[in-house]
């Protein structure tokens, strides 16, 4: 997303880990939805964690089942 960033309207990302979020998402302009399974305490840090480095629209979703939600998101 980060390589083309004209051509993308969002990112949806699971679990996203450090390495990218420290990398690659300063260079993302669009939206990112953040689905994480409200279980997992590592990957909501992280998420939280890159979230603060976006702006705008960017948003962190909890969810019990990650595998619906991004299933729903990508059908938007």
């Amino acid at each position: 997303a980060s390589q083309h960033r004209q051509s993308v309207k969002a990112v949806v990302a699971h679990n996203v880990s450090s390495n990218l979020a420290e990398s690659r998402l300063r260079h993302i302009d669009a939206p990112v939805l953040f689905i994480v399974g409200r279980e997992h305490n590592a990957a909501k840090q992280e998420s939280r964690r890159a979230l603060s480095k976006l702006g705008g629209a960017s948003q962190l979703q909890l969810v019990n089942e990650t595998r619906r939600a991004i299933r729903q998101a990508v059908a938007m």
